[in-house]
């Protein structure tokens, strides 16, 4: 109540910037809310292919906790996504994952 949903989007020169959900995004987020009724979402694709951005930008117009994996095991590690791969190998970040 009184809080306006926001997003996350893409400035002009690459960088991450706060903006405003347009009146049309925050209808159908609020629609799709009402109709998820707090249901957890799950984004699965290739790696790369834009999972953590989507989720983001979905969590903040939903007003959902967003708990992303990589996040969370680069926290655990103290060590990077890409750092695990290049010293122990896609197995090992599988296994963690």
């Amino acid at each position: 109540a009184g809080v306006t949903p926001r997003c996350i989007v893409d400035g002009e020169s690459g960088s991450k910037n706060e903006g405003i959900l347009s009146e049309e995004s925050q209808d159908v987020f609020r629609d799709l809310k009402g109709r998820l009724k707090r249901t957890n979402l799950f984004f699965v694709g290739m790696m790369g292919s834009g999972k953590s951005t989507v989720a983001a930008r979905v969590a903040s117009g939903l007003q959902y906790r967003l708990l992303d994996t990589d996040s969370i095991i680069e926290t655990v590690t103290n060590r990077s996504i890409s750092e695990i791969f290049a010293q122990d190998g896609e197995k090992a970040f599988r296994e963690l994952e």
